[in-house]
């Protein structure tokens, strides 16, 4: 007894159907910024970071669970990156970005002659394989970079010294030695008095606590947890 309201649309242009879809998820149901791609988007980069999203190695790495993939946020922080490794280089979080990452690499084997999908996907499985011996030595990222925050910073450091990163054992210590300054930061009331009171050298800990804590996706608190990470696990 449930009358439905039906539009026949004739085309055959794929770009209509998606345009209209998206209309329909924007104007009929509030959807996040990641669904509203998804309805809209088809090409090699989407379907590269929502295939991603099924492989074991994100849910070993703490980056799938169960709460983020009710809102695909799983498959948007993916996204954001793969998009390190597709730049070589570190951005601030907009989610306009991201659409147009989308629409510049939905097909890049033909639009862009410079592109290697052979080798966007050695480096990306080989990236995914250092992460996984660091959390295998002391389980650095289930202790330390669960969150998002932290965990895009050891992927960047990861990323971009691809081709000087030192054994994985000696940044799995390093890394923990760190982090282990920055939480004890993080618990204090008055982390600039305790920085004072302290014998130990806490000043490279402290900046990259300062920068996780406000506007921390945006580009210079992003960048500066990346020299300061870097810094430290290539000493």
């Amino acid at each position: 007894d449930y009358v439905l309201s039906v539009e026949f649309i004739d085309t055959i242009e794929g770009i209509v159907v998606n345009d209209v879809f998206d209309r329909l998820n924007r104007n009929v149901k509030k959807l996040e910024r990641q669904e509203l791609r998804h309805a809209k988007y088809d090409g090699w980069f989407i379907t590269t970071a929502e295939a991603e999203t099924e492989k074991e190695e994100w849910e070993q790495l703490h980056v799938v669970t169960k709460a983020r993939v009710k809102r695909m946020k799983d498959v948007q922080f993916i996204s954001e990156l793969l998009i390190v490794l597709l730049n070589n280089r570190i951005d601030g979080f907009d989610q306009d970005y991201l659409d147009q990452i989308c629409a510049e690499y939905d097909a890049p084997q033909e639009s862009k002659s410079d592109f290697s999908e052979e080798d966007f996907s050695t480096q990306l499985e080989a990236a995914k394989k250092y992460l996984l011996e660091l959390e295998k030595h002391n389980e650095i990222i289930t202790k330390f970079a669960k969150g998002f925050g932290n965990f895009f910073s050891l992927w960047a450091f990861v990323v971009l010294n691809k081709d000087r990163l030192p054994e994985s054992r000696m940044v799995a210590v390093k890394y923990a030695d760190f982090m282990v300054k920055v939480e004890r930061l993080a618990k204090e009331k008055d982390p600039e008095q305790f920085l004072k009171e302290q014998k130990d050298d806490y000043t490279v800990a402290y900046k990259f606590f300062r920068n996780s804590v406000q506007a921390s996706t945006d580009l210079p608190q992003r960048q500066a947890r990346h020299e300061t990470l870097t810094s430290v696990l290539l000493s």
